[in-house]
């Protein structure tokens, strides 16, 4: 045990005298407090020009991220981030601050998702995407909708209605269909219970 530990300090020693770099191992989530932690480990202990950061994350606090990227941007001449396993949603954002990137064999990114707090929900968060996947729904399904009672409505009237008259129906009737579900506060919601209703 003791020569596997002997190795270890050999390798980062090697390391860090060969990249002029601190190293610093980063495995957690983004949450507030793990930047202040960081900063104030840098302070105490930074002895060398760059730094090489180890990163694996699930992610979290976009600000919690931004702030140890600008943080190690300003600090160090060069921030060299090491992505060796889950690197996802905030630790991405933490990721594209640095001035090099490098990959582990098992290394990857994850999509910037930014977490939201939920309403009446004093600790819990959802993802951005949620919501903004819900609001893409429904702007397609009404344009959807308004198609759909265009032609028929030009259809049905045999010619007898302008293309403005048969517009205005359109419009009438998608947003009488649709306004409903925009209006509301959760709109993936809805949606949820549309997939788990089957549509009913």
């Amino acid at each position: 045990m003791a020569a596997k530990e002997d190795n270890f300090v050999e390798l980062v020693e090697r390391v860090t005298a060969a990249h002029d770099a601190d190293i610093l191992m980063c495995n957690t989530g983004m949450a507030r407090g793990v930047e202040r932690t960081l900063i104030d480990l840098c302070c105490a202990r930074k002895k060398r020009k760059n730094v090489l950061v180890i990163l694996v994350t699930s992610g979290g606090d976009a600000d919690v991220a931004f702030r140890i990227a600008r943080y190690l941007q300003f600090s160090y001449e060069k921030f060299v981030c090491l992505v060796s396993g889950w690197c996802k949603s905030a630790g991405t954002l933490v990721a594209l601050g640095a001035s090099e990137l490098v990959f582990g064999v098992h290394g990857e990114l994850g999509p910037l998702d930014v977490q939201m707090a939920k309403k009446d929900e004093l600790l819990d968060s959802e993802s951005g995407l949620t919501v903004m996947a819900a609001l893409t729904a429904i702007h397609e399904k009404t344009l959807l909708a308004f198609d759909h009672f265009f032609l028929e409505t030009t259809f049905k009237a045999g010619g007898r209605l302008t293309v403005q008259t048969a517009s205005e129906i359109a419009v009438g009737l998608a947003t009488g269909l649709f306004s409903p579900i925009s209006e509301q506060d959760r709109p993936d919601s809805y949606w949820r219970s549309v997939a788990v209703n089957g549509g009913r």
